[in-house]
């Protein structure tokens, strides 16, 4: 192998202080795409000299230069401190082999650097943005619903002549909360255990996507007609369509991320990006409808319009995924150098494998039971906080600049999924903190939730003062708790797949996946409980 024969070098060079230059890039071993110079160093505990390692089958290799005589216990010797080596970013010699799988074996290590060496080019990276657009499509039929409060609370929910607010309309995003997520959280739960049967993904992916166009235009058709006369009835009959658009949505995101889990963890990430770029996108397109409609009817029409859009963009550019290189060679873990003949004979024998083999949850919930926990926790705060507590945070200035039909559309929708975006690009250039300590600062997430109660909330239902009365001071808890949201369970969601063997990555994927809803739709009920709590106290 070239790097046994660059790791010799480099030990003769070591040796022998008149050897000849070695160049640079044969200069250490190579470990994905990066070269672990003088790797002998990396164990600075050890007492034994370079010159002689033990084999973990009991021999003694000489480092000599000799092919013959360092190729089995280099091999082994290399393999075992990378699959004994913890999976903590913050260490020392993985910032410099940071492309290296956390706590992958060897067996592991070697088929993702192979994976990722064969790979051909992401041409004008087509694909990632392909990911992208459906980490977008995924959330949009949520982020709809949330930004288009406006919509349903001040004009279809609206009282009429004597009439009070309703409950309906008094914690709408509460109830939508609670319609969309119990259902999505129910169907990712079920795609754990479905997910390696891949035989239909093409139906389950792209029949999400057509279920969805289909619920969006009958959304649009109960837009046109008055419903003034029946509440009650377009009350249902919305939280029904939320129900079923979120079946539809559960099962279209968990295979998604599952699709994305054997591709490089940038791809995992352009998901997660979309999705909160998918709030961007959402909130600019009502805040451009309010200012160009002539009424909240006309611009809940053209706002529902453009999701299909979107959707109908989603669907094509699924189809077109299989005819690109780079796509095939991901996603098909069974692709290699070899050839036809050879391939076609590893493909048969792989399947035939995998029919006995099961999933091994348990062993994957051991690996990644931090990033779960980190995952869950960070959705449960962002989504106990938002939308519902935000939207109800008034402006303590009377004077405010912002009008008040642009203050909430502004200040909680588009505020929170411009800069949670910001948060999932940020991991882009930074890791940390590592998968061992991104817990703590996920915990400390959790004093966002009595911060917010104590701004101008609800101040006509609750007694106990505003302690939080400036409104650049809660712009400011809003805009820091929406990046470290997106920045946190971006990197929860990257590690998790790394955690594991590269055969259950997308099981890890998965895992998140159902995890990320388990938070949204705990943090949602537990907001209705708290808007209960602040009215009795």
């Amino acid at each position: 192998m070239d790097y046994l024969r660059s790791y010799s070098a480099t030990m003769d060079s070591v040796q022998r202080p008149n050897a000849k230059h070695v160049s640079p890039e044969r200069n250490g071993v190579r470990v994905g795409d990066e070269v672990l110079h003088n790797y002998h160093k990396f164990e600075p505990k050890s007492s034994k000299s370079a010159h002689a390692v033990s084999s973990p089958y009991g021999s003694k290799g000489s480092f000599n230069g000799s092919k013959s005589s360092t190729k089995g216990s280099l091999t082994s010797v290399a393999h075992q401190r990378m699959s004994n080596s913890k999976p903590n970013l913050q260490s020392s010699w993985v910032n410099v082999v940071a492309s290296v799988p956390f706590g992958a074996s060897h067996h592991d290590l070697d088929s993702k650097t192979d994976k990722k060496a064969n790979a051909p080019p992401d041409r004008f990276q087509i694909v990632y943005m392909i990911f992208l657009l459906h980490g977008i499509s995924f959330l949009l039929p949520w982020n709809m619903f949330l930004t288009a409060n406006n919509y349903f609370t001040e004009f279809k929910l609206a009282p009429t002549g004597n009439q009070t607010e309703s409950e309906y309309a008094k914690n709408f995003l509460s109830y939508v909360g609670i319609a969309a997520q119990i259902p999505n959280v129910s169907l990712t739960f079920l795609n754990i255990f479905f997910q390696s049967k891949t035989g239909s993904k093409n139906i389950r992916i792209a029949g999400s996507i057509g279920g969805l166009i289909v619920m969006f235009i009958i959304t649009i058709i109960l837009a046109i007609v008055n419903s003034q006369e029946w509440q009650g009835t377009f009350f249902g009959l919305t939280m029904a369509s939320i129900v079923i658009i979120n079946i539809f949505s559960g099962l279209y995101q968990s295979c998604l991320f599952g699709m994305a889990g054997p591709f490089p963890m940038k791809y995992t990430n352009a998901v997660v990006i979309g999705s909160n770029s998918s709030g961007i996108f959402t909130s600019i397109t009502m805040i451009a409808s309010l200012l160009l409609a002539k009424n909240l009817q006309l611009a809940a029409i053209w706002y529902f319009v453009a999701a299909v859009l979107v959707l109908c963009l989603a669907l094509i550019t699924y189809f077109l995924l299989p005819s690109m290189p780079f796509y095939k060679h991901y996603a098909n873990p069974h692709a290699s150098n070899l050839e036809e003949d050879s391939q076609k004979a590893l493909v048969q024998k792989e399947e035939m494998n995998s029919v006995s083999e099961k999933v091994p949850y348990v062993h994957v919930l051991k690996k990644t039971w931090k990033q779960l926990l980190g995952v869950w926790l960070t959705f449960f705060v962002s989504f106990t906080c938002f939308p519902a507590i935000l939207a109800d945070i008034r402006p303590s200035d009377p004077n405010f600049f912002l009008p008040d039909y642009l203050y909430t559309p502004i200040t909680t929708f588009f505020f929170f999924q411009c800069f949670a975006t910001l948060g999932n690009l940020a991991t882009e250039l930074k890791f940390k903190p590592g998968p061992k300590y991104i817990i703590i600062p996920i915990v400390l997430r959790l004093l966002y939730i009595p911060f917010f109660l104590l701004c101008n909330y609800r101040t006509d239902v609750r007694s106990f003062p505003v302690y939080i009365n400036n409104d650049y001071v809660y712009f400011l808890g809003g805009i820091t708790m929406a990046f470290t949201g997106g920045y946190f369970s971006s990197l929860c969601m990257m590690y998790a797949p790394s955690l594991v063997e590269n055969r259950w990555a997308g099981t890890a994927a998965v895992f998140a996946t159902f995890f990320i809803v388990l938070g949204l739709v705990i943090g949602v009920n537990f907001t209705l409980l708290l808007a209960k709590i602040v009215e009795v106290i």
